[in-house]
């Protein structure tokens, strides 16, 4: 076992996913929240429901890297892919909810930075497969 790797400060890349999932946890949760003010269907179930997947994804994905130790085997890469999607499902539903609704704050810049931070880890780990 090599103890440095467990030891070793994680690179730089991995605290810039952390951060950038947790803020976006933090957006979607609060456009979450919004959708449920609003009321409906259609547009704001599928935003309210793309936000929830985004919350938990990021949290898992947050949580996952913070314990530093083997953060590119698989199931770290996997959910770097899936951060990556529920952010992109995420911007489109928040994208879908801005006609008419001027004061609507998105969450599409925090899902654009997870999307980056997630997609330059997983370059980190292999860059071949991104």
């Amino acid at each position: 076992m090599n103890v440095n790797r467990l030891t070793a400060p994680p690179p730089v890349e991995v605290q810039d996913c952390i951060d950038a999932c947790a803020d976006l946890e933090r957006a979607s949760e609060d456009c979450a929240e919004a959708c449920l003010r609003l009321g409906g269907d259609g547009d704001v179930t599928d935003c309210f429901l793309a936000d929830l997947d985004c919350v938990e994804v990021c949290a898992a994905t947050s949580r996952l890297l913070g314990w530093r130790s083997r953060t590119d085997g698989p199931t770290t890469q996997a959910l770097l892919q899936a951060c990556r999607e529920a952010a992109s499902v995420s911007i489109a539903a928040c994208e879908r909810m801005l006609p008419g609704r001027p004061n609507w704050t998105s969450c599409g810049p925090a899902a654009h930075r997870a999307i980056a931070a997630c997609t330059a880890l997983l370059e980190v780990f292999e860059p071949d497969a991104v």
